[in-house]
């Protein structure tokens, strides 16, 4: 686990997501390449460019997964790449399988907001 760490895009773009989701080791001081999952955790003075410019600039690295948590309501949405590399919103109920090659990592976010 590393946290926090940033996530250097480019020479002039580099992130510090609030939670991400890497299936091998980082040797550096900072991530390289795209994760396989993102978590944004909204809060007013954030949930704007959550919502609206890291969208864009997750799904144009073609990040896999990226979820917006949103603790004031309680709720999550979960964007998964589709075939076409855009974002599509994912449906499910309290809980959600993540998907990374041979590996799979249930998230109950009923758990979550316990």
């Amino acid at each position: 686990m590393y946290i926090p760490i940033d996530w250097q895009i480019s020479e002039d773009t580099v992130v510090q997501p609030d939670v991400l989701t890497v299936c091998k080791s980082v040797e550096e001081i900072r991530l390289m390449e795209a994760p396989e999952a993102l978590f944004e955790i909204l809060s007013p003075s954030t949930q704007n460019k959550d919502r609206a410019e890291k969208f864009e600039l997750y799904q144009s690295q073609k990040v896999p997964y990226y979820t917006k948590v949103d603790p004031e309501t309680e709720t999550a949405e979960i964007f998964a790449l589709d075939e076409t590399g855009l974002y599509k919103k994912q449906e499910f109920d309290t809980s959600f399988t993540y998907r990374f090659g041979e590996c799979e990592v249930i998230l109950d976010f009923g758990l979550v907001w316990e």
